[in-house]
C-alpha cells in the first residue's frame, strides 16, 4: 500500500468539496491566487524576515518575547500504514508554537478551526513537547491585530487524530481510484 501525505491544507480542499482544488494541492500545482492570500503570503515572509533578523515579532503583531526561534519548521511524522502527516509550523520557540494570520478574521474564528488541533497531533507523534499555541492575527487593511492562546491536552490531540481519521479514508480512496497513487 503506498503511502500519502496529509496535511490541514489537503484536508481543509477535501471538507470545501473541490476535488481540483484537492489535486492540486497535493502535488503543489499552480493555481490562480487571490489578492488575499498573495497579501497574506507576503506579510508572512515579511514576519519570518523580521524573526530571523532580530529575534522577535515585528511590532505590529505581537508584543512577546522570544528566545531562539525556529520559523517554517517542516513537520513531517508517520501516522498509519496509509499516512504520514504533514506540517508547516511557521514558529516554533521553546514549548511554543506561533502561527500567524492576515485578513478580515480575527484571532478567534482562525483558532477555532482544524489547523491547532492537526498540528498539536503532529507534535505529539513527533515527540516534541508543545505546551501552547498563540495565533497572532493581523489585519493589513485595518492595521488592527489579535492574538488567542489555546494550550495543548489530550482532547485536542485526539481531536487532531478524529479528523485524520474521518476524511483521511476519503481522501485516500479518492486518491486511489483516480489512478494518482
Amino acid at each position: 500500500m503506498k503511502k500519502m501525505r496529509l496535511s490541514n491544507s489537503l484536508i481543509q480542499s477535501w471538507m470545501r468539496g473541490n476535488p481540483d482544488e484537492v489535486i492540486a494541492t497535493y502535488f503543489h500545482l499552480d493555481r490562480p491566487k487571490s489578492q488575499a492570500l498573495i497579501d497574506g503570503i507576503r506579510i508572512h515572509e515579511e514576519i519570518e524576515e523580521h524573526i530571523n533578523k532580530y529575534n522577535s515579532f515585528p511590532d505590529y503583531l505581537f508584543d512577546g518575547a522570544l528566545s531562539m526561534p525556529e520559523c517554517e519548521k517542516k513537520m513531517i511524522v508517520p501516522y498509519n500504514e496509509m499516512f504520514d502527516l504533514s506540517g508547516v509550523f511557521d514558529c516554533i520557540d521553546g514549548r511554543t508554537l506561533y502561527e500567524f494570520k492576515t485578513g478580515v478574521q480575527s484571532s478567534l474564528t482562525w483558532i477555532g478551526k482544524d489547523q491547532i488541533p492537526l498540528y498539536f497531533l503532529i507534535a505529539e507523534l513527533a515527540q516534541m513537547d508543545l505546551d501552547k499555541v498563540y495565533l497572532l492575527h493581523y489585519n493589513q487593511h485595518t492595521g488592527e491585530k489579535d492574538f488567542a492562546m489555546m494550550w495543548n491536552s489530550p482532547e485536542l490531540v485526539e481531536k487532531g487524530r478524529n479528523i485524520v481519521d474521518s476524511y483521511g479514508p476519503e481522501i485516500y480512496s479518492f486518491f486511489e481510484s483516480e489512478g494518482l497513487l
